[in-house]
């Protein structure tokens, strides 16, 4: 009881509180040391100037508490946004939903289905409208040739050019390359061997436990979100194979979307 005691008194110092919120903050960052093959000098970077700027700003507040509230929903959106790994955006609410429809609203497989389909023409058209915002923005500020250019750089991502063309294959098999840390020479990583045990081990128990057909049906439209980041490979070849050593991180919905419809078709103690 003494050390929690100790602890306690600890944290009620703003002080403490300070240097503990700008330790939070800054290890995303640090953490991307040793995940990214960056240079030594943007790793210093990476660190030094995001540090320093949290700095300053945790200052314009007394209170520590609010002002990590607000620096944080910067770092919530900039794992959360529309350039590096957009799909993610719809996946991962939109799983959540689904799971929530079943649950609360006993909602069957037309229900999800069409709801999925909806959704995602929805923030379809809304990742559309924010690029062109952009653009229509641009070109007012800037003059007609920059709507021009854009015109062309959009012909580029999504047709190629004579000295990138388009592998629409090759982008699928370098993402999955990536995700799955297989090297070039074909040699077997343990990650590899885990999700092969990972998906024997899911059929025994799904097939010993698994939930009345209706609601595995019910459930099913989150395999189809599973599959977004394979087909937004396809249709955004150019980004994602020019950029495949991130952008292979949208898999993380395909993880997500598959962990949840296993845990959610299973039967739990009480059925």
């Amino acid at each position: 009881m003494k050390l929690f005691k100790n602890i306690k008194n600890w944290l009620e110092n703003q002080e403490h509180l300070f240097y503990l919120f700008l330790f939070i903050l800054i290890v995303p960052n640090m953490v991307l040391c040793f995940t990214e093959p960056l240079p030594f000098m943007a790793k210093v970077a990476n660190v030094l100037l995001p540090f320093g700027c949290y700095y300053l700003l945790m200052t314009l507040s007394r209170n520590c508490g609010k002002m990590l509230w607000i620096l944080f929903l910067f770092l919530f959106f900039g794992a959360f946004h529309f350039l590096t790994y957009p799909i993610i955006t719809l996946g991962i609410p939109l799983i959540l939903l689904l799971w929530m429809r079943v649950r609360d609203e006993k909602a069957d497989l037309k229900d999800n289905l069409l709801f999925t389909i909806w959704s995602s023409i929805s923030w379809g058209v809304g990742y559309a409208l924010t690029w062109i915002a952009k653009w229509g923005i641009t070109t007012v500020v800037l003059g007609v040739r920059y709507f021009i250019r854009n015109l062309s750089v959009i012909e580029y991502r999504l047709n190629g050019s004579e000295e990138e063309p388009l592998d629409r294959i090759g982008t699928l098999q370098k993402n999955l390359k990536a995700w799955l840390n297989i090297r070039d020479n074909g040699m077997i990583s343990w990650s590899k061997v885990v999700i092969v045990i990972a998906v024997v081990a899911l059929i025994l128990l799904i097939w010993k436990k698994a939930k009345n057909l209706r609601t595995i049906l019910a459930y099913l439209p989150m395999l189809l979100v599973a599959a977004y980041p394979y087909i937004w490979y396809l249709v955004m070849s150019n980004h994602s194979q020019i950029h495949y050593w991130y952008t292979y991180r949208n898999q993380v919905l395909t993880l997500f979307a598959g962990l949840i419809f296993l845990a959610s078709i299973l039967k739990s103690k009480n059925e």
